[in-house]
């Protein structure tokens, strides 16, 4: 059967539309912008991404110094 028409298939790496890195810091910006709205972090202060911590539960955003401004859960679907 010929499958000349179908896409060949990619490495999955080729398949992502940011690398770690560039999501790191997507989330880390919209991480900022939401402390912003919710009053933890004030305009001109910002967070520091080499503080700041991910893990399987939440994204910790963090001060310069590694005090904690805002952590955000991950939302789990089908609950």
């Amino acid at each position: 059967m010929d499958q000349s028409h179908l896409p060949k298939p990619q490495a999955r790496e080729d398949r992502r539309l940011v690398n770690r890195d560039e999501a790191l810091n997507l989330l880390f910006a919209a991480a900022q912008d939401v402390a912003r709205e919710e009053g933890k972090l004030a305009d001109g202060v910002y967070g520091s991404l080499e503080q700041s911590h991910i893990s399987s539960t939440s994204f910790t955003l963090k001060s310069a110094s590694g005090q904690m401004i805002a952590r955000f859960p991950w939302l789990r679907q089908g609950r």
